[in-house]
This record gives C-alpha cells, structure tokens and sequence, in this order.
C-alpha cells in the first residue's frame, strides 16, 4: 500500500456499506497499486480504509 503521506485524488467512495472505504489515485506509484480496470495509471490507485 501507499507509505504514509502520499498525496492523491478519492476516486471513488463507499460510504453506505460497513467497510466504507475509499478509492485513491496517488500522484505516484504505490506498493501493491491498482489501475481500476484501466480507469487509472498502473499502480496508482488503491482502496484505502
């Protein structure tokens, strides 16, 4: 996952179900990262909780 400050854009947000976590695209490439199905660069986004 992303090291601790790392700056980025929510994506996308899941608030109504128990997890409530939120998608994160990063300004730069995180440990573990996801594209989103192509929707964002390789390795830049990951769902935060």
């Amino acid at each position: 996952g992303p090291s601790y400050g790392s700056k980025g854009k929510v994506l996308l947000a899941y608030e109504k179900n128990g997890s409530s976590k939120v998608c994160v695209r990063f300004d730069n490439p995180v440990l573990e990262g996801d594209d989103l199905g192509g929707l964002s660069v390789e390795n830049h986004s990951f769902f935060c909780s």
